[in-house]
């Protein structure tokens, strides 16, 4: 996580973004780290969009790092930014679809395949524009791995 951070550690400051970490201690999990950092950097480069298009002075992201009942590692990262209406959060990880004007919609959509690559799921949600979004990455601890 804190790699994907420091990527994207230029903007943060720029727009000083408030980082909240909320990280509880877990065990190491075994996926392909290439794959999880994809979707890591996707998701933290969106959020930091959404809180550049957002009014909130305030900037904050917050991420939370949790082990659920499930033994699934949950990774939660919630902005308030700009949102997601409710008619574009059932569309946001079809392939193609964007609300940006230099947009592709690719980056999401390639986040959603991933994550099923290594065994879990990445979900959103957002109760309507300006009032932020969360994104949950599950995955399992012993996700999908290989050499490569």
């Amino acid at each position: 996580m804190e790699d994907a951070l420091n990527l994207q550690q230029t903007s943060i400051e720029q727009y000083n973004i408030k980082v909240e970490r909320r990280y509880q201690q877990l065990p190491p999990i075994a996926v392909v780290k290439s794959k999880l950092f994809q979707i890591l950097i996707n998701v933290v480069k969106n959020a930091i969009e959404a809180l550049i298009a957002g009014d909130e002075q305030e900037k904050r992201m917050i991420i939370t790092l949790e082990e659920d009942e499930k033994n699934l590692i949950r990774l939660s990262i919630r902005d308030n930014g700009i949102g997601i209406s409710k008619e574009h959060l059932d569309k946001i990880f079809s392939f193609g679809f964007t609300t940006k004007t230099n947009g592709h919609g690719y980056g999401i959509h390639s986040c959603a395949l991933i994550a099923k690559e290594l065994g879990g799921s990445i979900t959103a949600r957002s109760d309507g524009l300006n009032q932020g979004a969360t994104f949950i990455l599950a995955i399992p601890q012993r996700g999908l791995f290989d050499q490569s």
